[in-house]
């Protein structure tokens, strides 16, 4: 808060600034969009040869309560009924691999969002920042990735750890919290996503995803339909 009350007292015209963070909103939740469905379809159809459009429509009261309560963990029970009851990842698959998923990986809120106001902020404070440093700050958004809360607003935190590793203001931060929590909505429900992707394509591996679980309904869905 006293961040924020700082960098509005010494703004002197907001407008300009409300626009670019609209921009940079609409960006967040493209670039969320982008990888929930379009990176994660991908890999499902490749490593764990499954229908994604199928996988989406089973996993999505997950990527609904993740959207809605901003909270990986909160969503976890959904998360693992989806996998095990209308996905067929084994019980034992889910209930390790979608925990880790909390706290491991985290896309949206490690590695879109820190990246995304790195970025954004250097150009709005023309900031100059050679290709190795960019290449440098990928990299730190990628260890800190390992361990991340699964509770809201831990992207503020992972951002501001990204932030001071690298060099930059955190003043970025503070300018950027008055839509940190509308990207949190979207930020959540690509990590939920990635999370149970991840469980899907080990289960696969592993030989423990049950394909007969994974089509039975959209079988009865079909037979009902006609």
């Amino acid at each position: 808060l006293a961040l924020t009350v700082q960098v509005v007292a010494n703004s002197k015209n907001l407008g300009p600034q409300f626009f670019s963070l609209i921009g940079l909103l609409i960006l967040t939740w493209t670039a969320c969009f982008i990888h929930a469905f379009g990176i994660n379809s991908v890999l499902l159809r490749v490593f764990a040869k499954v229908s994604p459009i199928r996988f989406f429509k089973k996993i999505a009261p997950a990527q609904l309560t993740a959207f809605t309560t901003q909270s990986s963990l909160g969503t976890l029970p959904v998360t693992t009924d989806a996998l095990t009851r209308k996905v067929g990842v084994h019980s034992e698959i889910a209930h390790f691999t979608a925990p880790l998923g909390t706290a491991v990986g985290m896309p949206g809120c490690a590695g879109i969002w820190p990246m995304l106001i790195s970025v954004w902020g250097i150009n709005a404070y023309g900031i100059q920042y050679s290709l190795l440093q960019y290449a440098v700050l990928a990299v730190l958004g990628t260890l800190v990735s390992i361990g991340t809360a699964g509770v809201p607003g831990a992207a503020t935190v992972s951002s501001a750890t990204v932030l001071a590793a690298a060099g930059l203001p955190l003043e970025f931060i503070a300018v950027t919290l008055p839509i940190s929590m509308i990207a949190d909505m979207a930020r959540t429900a690509t990590n939920v996503t990635a999370a149970a992707v991840s469980s899907t394509i080990v289960a696969r591996q592993v030989g423990l995803l049950d394909d007969e679980v994974f089509n039975s309904e959209v079988a009865e869905e079909e037979v009902a339909n006609v």
